[in-house]
């Protein structure tokens, strides 16, 4: 994940995607789970996979859906190396199919 640059780079080639069209969905652990947060030409925020992509594309001129992964009573200031590769809990996996986009549609 760390080096999705080259993914998204080549995929955008293939499909004829341009910048513009991009949008990238990522976890963000500087977000409580169940909060998201839109944004386009933003920096990457300490996220190696949007450094990547950044990278890639030469251009941060895309947008972003930041998915929020840290468990509430996780504090901010903690290191996401503790939590982020967890499993989620079954209330978190409630909460995230809650504002899931299939549970918006059906």
């Amino acid at each position: 994940m760390n080096d999705s640059g080259t993914a998204v780079a080549y995929a955008m080639r293939q499909f004829g995607v341009t910048n513009s069209d991009l949008i990238v969905i990522h976890d963000d652990v500087d977000l409580e789970i169940g909060e998201f947060k839109y944004s386009c030409a933003r920096g990457d925020g300490g996220h190696n996979g949007i450094r990547s992509i950044t990278k890639q594309l030469d251009s941060k001129d895309y947008c972003r859906l930041r998915l929020g992964v840290r468990p509430a009573e996780v504090s901010p200031q903690i290191k996401a190396d503790t939590f982020v590769l967890n499993r989620f809990r079954t209330e978190e996996l409630e909460l995230l199919q809650k504002i899931s986009p299939s549970s918006l549609i059906g």
